[in-house]
């Protein structure tokens, strides 16, 4: 045995690491030029909007954390748990179609974290940013209230608006490639410009096929826990995070305006 053994603990290493090979192709020393990220959503509280909340006798506050607002109504009581999800269904019905868009029954945040500090009940509302705004969600509120025959309640949505990432780097520069499932850099998996791109289709999205357009590979990513690969145009979410071994020599980048996990070659 020690006379093998030098020998087979090399042959050993790359039987359980074969997969590992092309981690010793350098990464290139160029990376790709920083981009400014998308700032956070910006709450409506010009003049217009609040004379249209006040209208409907609601008022509207900014919360601490940028891009946060907080609807109420305030009345002589608190609404029960049957009134406060009946006002969910009717708000998340106005809600534009989209994956990012939900609501649910919880405490409001928006007077801060402070220990100890008591939290009233709110819907929450977590939105795609620029699909709705607190005038539509006041009106429905109160249309909701009134319904119920609950207009003397006391009711409060907090909104968080969800904004797209934003572009990881910029097309046209030479370092802003495709992004590699199992790699320091797309390089290691024989990425060039101008190789061929087999896409790898795979069952199910976090998103739709609308909603996945890209222009160059730096407008995609990998998100859903780096299963997937999805456009910076949107939010991203959540996904499974198991080793998915069909993707071990997957690149995520832009193919026909749609990014697409793919493997260079044919």
């Amino acid at each position: 045995m020690r006379r093998t053994w030098p020998v087979m603990f090399p042959a050993l290493l790359l039987l359980l690491c074969g997969h590992c090979g092309h981690l010793s192709t350098p990464c290139p020393t160029a990376r790709p030029a920083a981009v400014q990220r998308h700032p956070a959503a910006h709450v409506p509280d010009d003049a217009a909007t609040i004379a249209a909340i006040d209208e409907v006798g609601a008022t509207l506050r900014a919360c601490v954390t940028p891009g946060e607002y907080l609807v109420s109504r305030e009345g002589k009581r608190e609404m029960v748990e049957a009134e406060l999800r009946s006002v969910n269904t009717a708000l998340y019905k106005t809600l534009p179609e989209h994956w990012t868009n939900l609501s649910g029954l919880g405490g409001c945040t928006c007077k801060g974290e402070r220990p100890g500090e008591h939290h009233d009940v709110c819907v929450l509302i977590h939105v795609r940013s620029g699909l709705i705004g607190p005038v539509e969600l006041a009106r429905t509120m109160a249309s909701a209230v009134e319904s119920l025959g609950a207009s003397e309640a006391t009711l409060r949505v907090q909104v968080r608006q969800i904004v797209p990432p934003g572009p990881r780097c910029v097309g046209g520069d030479p370092a802003c490639g495709p992004q590699p499932y199992h790699a320091h850099c797309a390089e290691q998996l024989g990425y060039r410009p101008g190789l061929q791109r087999t896409p790898i289709h795979r069952p199910g999205s976090l998103i739709g096929v609308g909603l996945n357009a890209c222009s160059h590979d730096g407008e995609c990513a990998r998100a859903g826990c780096g299963n997937q690969c999805v456009t910076t145009r949107e939010p991203t979410g959540v996904g499974t995070c198991e080793y998915n071994h069909s993707l071990e020599k997957a690149l995520c980048g832009c193919i026909d305006g749609r990014c697409t996990w793919f493997a260079v070659g044919p």
